[in-house]
């Protein structure tokens, strides 16, 4: 089976709901378990065989690369710094593709990751069957993993994206893409994204992209001449486009995991008390 080898950090957030923890320290060393939520992202990409990785700087830019540069990483990281102002998902991969050469490839799939959802081994598996249905799947251009807000640690935490499982062919395992009318092998847990009015699922920070799969030949953000046009603040990248959801690009998966997201201060501090699996 194809293995993807390449995935990109997001690290350069302020981290304005942690403050003043990140008032000195930015938000992907902070430590939970004895170990910083980066370094926690960088072995779980690791053990999933990753080889290469970009990470994306801005707040406190030099304290991360400090970090990188004593610590030897099995996986060969490229830093991306976006020193003048933070430019967000899309603006993020944008500026890294013109950055870091040769790194994003229009054939090739990459891995994108936040670090401050406390990744650890059990999710490597659902990321076997991210990357199984990608492969198989010739028009995914996106596929997230997703979990249930019921799977939250946090109660509060809003619903990102609702699944819409097709119906077509599905008794017989396949489906057929409105895109290119060819029939593919079906996962009966991969869904369709959606957004809704109430959206039960929330985006764990982890998706797989392949930068060609867009139907209309232009390609995908990173290399739409429509999207640089746009400048570098588009904020996420799957939503560039407004036609990919009705084009059948979006996909999602539901882990089956529990969901521990450092996405605050409270939060954060609970997390200190608790015996979360990490690396």
């Amino acid at each position: 089976m194809k293995k993807i080898t390449k995935a990109m950090i997001f690290a350069a957030g302020i981290g304005t709901r942690l403050v003043p923890l990140t008032e000195k320290t930015p938000k992907p060393l902070l430590q939970l378990n004895g170990k910083t939520l980066l370094e926690n992202c960088i072995l779980f990409l690791e053990d999933c065989g990753i080889k290469e990785i970009v990470i994306n700087v801005h707040h406190l830019a030099d304290q991360i690369i400090e970090f990188i540069n004593k610590n030897k990483f099995k996986s060969k990281i490229y830093i991306s710094h976006e020193k003048e102002k933070i430019l967000g998902t899309g603006g993020g991969l944008i500026y890294a593709s013109n950055n870091v050469k040769n790194f994003f490839q229009l054939n090739e799939s990459f891995i994108t990751i936040n670090p401050d959802t406390l990744w650890n081994s059990n999710y490597i598996s659902e990321l076997k069957i991210l990357e199984e249905w990608h492969f198989k799947c010739k028009t995914a251009a996106f596929i997230l993993l997703l979990v249930s807000k019921k799977s939250s640690y946090e109660i509060r935490e809003q619903g990102d994206f609702s699944l819409k499982y097709p119906t077509n062919n599905t008794d017989r395992g396949h489906f057929t893409t409105g895109i290119d009318g060819k029939q593919y092998d079906w996962m009966s847990e991969i869904g369709f994204i959606k957004k809704n009015k109430i959206n039960n699922y929330i985006y764990t920070g982890l998706q797989i992209v392949m930068p060609n799969r867009t139907s209309d030949g232009i390609k995908s953000g990173l290399y739409d001449p429509r999207v640089r046009g746009l400048g570098l603040d588009a904020r996420n990248f799957w939503t560039i486009n407004e036609n990919w959801e009705n084009q059948g690009h979006l996909y999602g998966y539901a882990s089956k995991q529990k969901f521990y997201h450092v996405s605050n201060l409270e939060t954060f501090n609970s997390l200190q008390k608790e015996k979360i699996i990490t690396y």
